[in-house]
């Protein structure tokens, strides 16, 4: 398999194999697998949200809990 140079995460499964997630239109990364069901053709999207992506739906109060909150969960052990 040849890998072109894009804007992707390429993923080595537990199999060897290979799982390329590229960035779509939207910003999101994606992987689009199809499989053969009972003769038809299926195709499914995965769709993953980068975590800065996921921070800009918080306050930087709630963030800056949620750090505080982590460290102290560290220190406690």
């Amino acid at each position: 398999m040849t890998l072109k140079e894009k804007d992707a995460f390429i993923i080595t499964r537990d199999d060897n194999s290979l799982m390329e997630l590229v960035l779509s239109e939207e910003g999101l990364f994606t992987v689009t697998s199809q499989r053969v069901y009972n003769g038809k053709m299926l195709q499914k999207t995965l769709i993953i949200e980068s975590v800065e992506q996921l921070r800009r739906n918080y306050t930087k109060r709630e963030l800056n809990g949620a750090d505080t909150a982590r460290r102290l969960y560290v220190i406690m052990g």
